[in-house]
């Protein structure tokens, strides 16, 4: 269980690095662990409080000028504070400006008005969670810059209010306060004026100074003559007048400054503060920082022998790592590479080059026909399957039942676009009320018509039979919009997942139960695309043919003496005599016979009528979806077009590693080249998991259906960065995870392989042994404080580091690991964690 910590960030670089000592901390560390940031700039402490809203702020400054602040602090404008009218003028909500003396000012309103309870929350919330860490001793480290002018006005003031709280309220004498403080020149990177260096270097000199004395007052060892001055009066709380802390403000200060013991250096301030946070976190939260709290207890001897002297010091932290992640995401991409150019995309680049050369033969006056991609696509690959090219016939089978996996039994397609029409034909015959009631009648008066029939009672069938074409008309503009929705957007999945046999998904599985590839679902899409079409061809030939009879046939009849008769004039005609009725007779079942075709005609035409609408709303769904398909390539290949540039940033990542304190194992450009070299893409071109697949299916889909579409690549492109890089990620580890997936050692190891070092050596095992111990070395030394190596006598270092559990030897085994692992870790303050088998980490002190 980690000691309760506190984690102070004074000003703007104090904050900066306490948050990301926050992002550090694991869940289960982080009951034991509380951050409190100070500022006086309002908008740093926002920005803040937006990024990490449990960190406690503590805004050390109101909307007050310095003048004002000085007319309600007299004490303050009498006795220290610096007489310069030019600074009365500033407000405080913008910062210190690099005025420790501002800094201060800010906080003594702060301290009488009783707003410094984001701390005592802080503080609060260690003993809260569980009562048992009330028996340790609570860890504060205050995190701070020395040159500014917010952090190194505070650092005094607050490191005594902190202790005497805790000596009041807790009863906490025991509690072991570190700082943390950098140095001017690791600012010398983003503040080139020289003006502004001498200002930070005043800064942090004044501050040492200061800090110093205090240190010396808490150990007795001030000399006589500044006992009395060296003193800093706080504001009593909700009261009048001050008191004095009479508290060591510090037990050590780690001074952080731009160039090592060695003389190196960084690369960039953003590293500097990365390194700040690493230091602040294995010496206080993580696994070292028991090992850092003993070194600590082993100078409270030389503290008494050199009456305090001995409380500065110096920190510094590395890492040595194999970069896993990074190396299968690197083999991924060129596998992303391999097999989305060479087969995805094959059909849409062949596509643009036929186009092309079809736009040039225009140009030079050659008649072309156009061509959709969609039928470009569909004979293409048909054609290529004939060929026997591998990949079309894969996309081809898996469109397909097969018999014994030898024999086409049917293509799904048509399953498919024979379910859609089996669907309308039943759902065809759904008629309103009211049609039922006019066909019912329509068919009551056929069967009833007959020699006892007047001519009224023909008139009048036709007429009702105009009546129920008319109702028809209605009807099927309802009856199409329903069964258009629930025959293709309407219907979805059930609650467990599974697909309707409407559903074209219910066909984009293959013979084993797995959702086909993209590339097939494209090539299916394209053939129902062909198949409607012709469906709906047939359809409106017909609609065509029956509307012609309307227009003519069923307009009118003839009798045999060559008069044309409608409905109202037959309804109205007499018989005219004896020696007309055989032919009265023959004309009443011609008529008969035209009424029955006609009756006839207008089911079939409304059932034709139906099928046409309906496909033509399925041709507009699936030219959608496959239109939408395209977007997905067209965004794939633009994805794809950017996987070099991808793949050379990763190789080129950890080339330029000097100036940091990590070493990357196996990542130098050479050993990369040869990774990829030695782990070739061996899976089929055309294979994609089922659950990858049939989320690609799905997400183009959604996209079809929206009105208002987003940017394609934007859309897409998590869809390829995310989920297809997953894949091919698990795919390499599937391929090649034992030789990848290793501890930090044995990739250490690799390393020289890869390298070329030691081959075919006789003396090869010996040789590996020491470049790991080489390795390891060189890295412990990249710990080195970031400090000036001390003059007068050498500091002894105080050597720790971290490495997983799975590195520690068994009993009684006496090989070069074991030995390695013996002297280079074990016995150099190391400590087996459950953690990365990729990384070691180093610590200095």
């Amino acid at each position: 269980m980690n000691a309760p910590t506190l984690i102070v960030g004074l000003g703007g670089t104090g904050c900066k690095i306490a948050e990301r000592v926050s992002e550090m901390v694991t869940p289960d560390q982080r009951d034991s662990i509380a951050f409190c940031g100070f500022d006086t700039d309002i908008n740093d402490l926002e920005k803040i409080s937006q990024r990490n809203p449990l960190m406690h702020l503590v805004q050390t400054s109101t909307r007050q000028t310095v003048g004002e602040y000085l007319s309600l602090d007299q004490y303050s404008k009498d006795e220290w504070f610096p007489g310069h009218a030019i600074l009365y003028t500033k407000p405080l909500t913008e910062g210190a400006g690099q005025v420790r003396a501002i800094s201060r000012l800010s906080l003594n309103p702060v301290v009488r008005a009783g707003q410094l309870e984001p701390l005592h929350e802080a503080i609060q919330s260690l003993y809260k969670v569980d009562q048992s860490k009330a028996d340790q001793a609570l860890r504060v480290i205050i995190v701070s810059s020395l040159a500014g002018g917010t952090g190194s006005g505070l650092i005094l003031p607050i490191a005594l209010y902190i202790r005497q709280y805790l000596k009041t309220h807790y009863r906490q004498n025991a509690n072991i306060t570190r700082g943390f403080f950098i140095l001017p020149e690791v600012f010398y990177e983003v503040i080139r004026d020289r003006a502004e260096r001498n200002n930070l270097n005043a800064n942090a000199y004044a501050t040492l100074r200061e800090l110093d004395a205090f240190l010396m007052k808490g150990d007795n060892s001030l000399p006589n003559r500044y006992k009395d001055s060296v003193k800093l009066l706080m504001p009593r709380i909700s009261a009048e007048g001050y008191e004095d802390f009479n508290v060591r403000p510090y037990d050590f200060c780690f001074l952080f400054d731009a160039q090592n013991a060695e003389g190196s250096k960084l690369n960039s301030f953003e590293q500097y503060l990365d390194h700040a946070a690493n230091c602040i976190y294995s010496q206080s939260i993580g696994p070292m920082n028991k090992r850092s709290n003993s070194s600590e207890d082993n100078t409270i001897r030389r503290l008494a022998q050199e009456r305090g002297r001995n409380r500065y010091a110096g920190a510094g932290a590395s890492r040595l790592e194999y970069p896993l992640e990074d190396i299968k995401t690197l083999v991924a991409l060129n596998w992303m590479r391999q097999a989305i150019s060479e087969q995805w995309l094959v059909y849409d680049r062949l596509f643009k080059a036929q186009k092309a050369e079809a736009s040039a033969r225009r140009e030079e006056g050659i008649s072309t026909a156009d061509q959709s991609f969609a039928e470009f696509y569909s004979k293409q690959i048909e054609t290529d399957t004939n060929n026997k090219n591998k990949f079309a016939r894969a996309i081809y089978n898996s469109t397909g039942e097969y018999q014994d996996g030898l024999t086409r039994n049917g293509d799904y397609w048509k399953k498919y676009t024979d379910r859609i029409a089996a669907k309308i034909s039943e759902e065809s015959t759904h008629l309103s009320d009211r049609s039922k009631l006019a066909k019912k009648n329509v068919e009551n008066l056929l069967s009833d018509l007959g020699n006892q029939s007047g001519w009224a009672d023909y008139g009048q069938c036709w007429q009702d039979l105009n009546t129920y074409q008319k109702l028809l008309e209605k009807d099927i503009e309802d009856s199409i919009a329903n069964i258009a929705y629930s025959t293709f957007r309407g219907v979805k999945e059930d609650p467990d997942g599974k697909f309707s046999d409407l559903q074209l998904e219910y066909y984009l599985s293959d013979q084993k139960g797995n959702f086909i590839h993209p590339c097939a679902a494209r090539f299916m899409i394209a053939r129902v695309i062909e198949e409607l079409e012709k469906r709906k061809k047939t359809a409106d030939n017909t609609i065509k043919e029956l509307e012609g009879k309307f227009a003519d046939e069923y307009q009118g009849i003839s009798d045999y003496a060559g008069e044309d008769w409608k409905p109202d004039s037959l309804a109205n005609r007499k018989d005219r005599g004896w020696m007309n009725r055989r032919k009265d007779a023959g004309f009443r079942d011609d008529v008969a016979l035209l009424l029955e075709d006609y009756k006839n005609d207008i089911d079939a035409w409304a059932a034709v009528k139906i099928q046409s609408d309906v496909y033509m709303t399925g041709l507009q769904y699936y030219r959608n979806l496959f239109s939408a398909y395209d977007n997905f390539y067209q965004a794939l290949e633009s994805k794809v077009g950017q996987l070099d540039k991808r793949i050379e940033q990763l190789k080129n990542k950890y080339s330029h590693s000097s100036g940091s304190t990590v070493r990357y194992v196996c990542a130098n450009r050479k050993c990369l080249d040869a990774i990829i070299k030695k782990m070739p893409y061996l899976q089929s071109r055309y294979y994609l998991d089922n659950n990858l697949a049939r989320k690609i299916h799905t997400r183009i889909r959604d996209y079809s259906m929206m009105g208002e579409k987003p940017e394609a690549a934007r859309y897409f492109g998590g869809l390829f960065d995310q989920e297809m890089t997953t894949f091919y990620k698990d795919a390499v580890m599937d391929s090649y995870g034992l030789d990848l997936d290793v501890d930090i050692l044995t990739a250490i190891e690799k390393e020289a392989e890869l390298l070329g070092l030691y081959k075919d050596d006789p003396d090869e095992m010996r040789l590996m042994d020491q470049y790991v111990r080489d390795v390891i070395r060189t890295t412990r030394d990249l710990s080195c404080p970031f400090i000036e190596t001390p003059l007068g006598e050498t500091r002894s270092p105080v050597y720790s580091c971290t490495y997983n559990t799975s590195l520690i030897p068994p009993k009684g085994d006496d090989s070069l690991r074991s030995r390695l692992i013996q002297s280079e870790l074990a016995n150099l303050g190391g400590t087996p964690i459950l953690a990365a088998r990729q990384m070691m980490t180093f610590r200095k002190t």
